[in-house]
């Protein structure tokens, strides 16, 4: 007998950027597809956007490295892998998704247990940042196939950051964005998309000194 098709959220094994990318991509497909699916998710639409929202404002506070922020990403991830866990479970219920991979998709979840062997989507490709205001950079990323949103990673520092030290910074549909920075500081800049496919990796870093 197949096993069944579960909506693999791994969440404990997610870094936290991860994470809010996962819960970027799943809001919308889920408000889209609401209509499909029985009315039984213990938490509303309203709970998961503000888990989500509690998190990225918390994982934004620990670029400043303090042990409080830190303890409150602790807490807004506990939240989170709560809220979304269930979100997980929820869809895995026969009565909800039915085992179907094309209703765990609609979710904006995803069936397939054989996630490590899949190939990675290409990165999308930054231009050189721009900006002429105060506290600000012009990003453009280069057209890229069919996309539903970019979400905007950053790090400071004049050396190269690691991979663990960019920092969330926000989300949206469009090629190109401006984003607020920290003034007097060289910024890291990196983007990643979500397609109906998954979410690609994160792009090459460009860097410019914010004004």
């Amino acid at each position: 007998m197949s096993r069944p098709l579960l909506a693999v959220l791994p969440l404990s094994s997610m870094p936290v950027a991860q994470k809010i990318t996962k819960g970027i991509y799943i809001l919308p497909m889920y408000e889209a597809s609401a209509g499909k699916f029985p009315k039984t998710y213990d938490y509303t639409q309203a709970e998961m956007q503000e888990a989500l929202d509690d998190l990225v404002k918390a994982h934004g506070a620990t670029q400043g490295k303090s042990k409080v922020a830190y303890a409150q990403q602790e807490a807004a991830e506990t939240r989170f892998d709560q809220v979304f866990g269930a979100y997980r479970d929820w869809a895995n219920r026969t009565d909800v998704a039915y085992n179907n991979k094309v209703n765990i998709e609609l979710l904006g979840l995803d069936p397939s247990r054989e996630t490590a062997n899949r190939p990675s989507l290409d990165a999308p490709v930054l231009q050189k940042p721009t900006g002429e205001q105060e506290g600000e950079l012009d990003l453009v990323c280069e057209p890229f196939g069919d996309f539903t949103a970019l979400v905007w990673f950053v790090a400071y520092g004049d050396e190269q950051p690691a991979d663990d030290e960019y920092r969330f910074c926000t989300g949206g549909t469009r090629l190109r964005q401006k984003l607020t920075l920290e003034s007097g500081r060289v910024a890291w800049i990196r983007v990643l998309a979500i397609t109906t496919a998954g979410c690609t990796q994160l792009s090459a870093a460009v860097k410019r000194r914010v004004l």
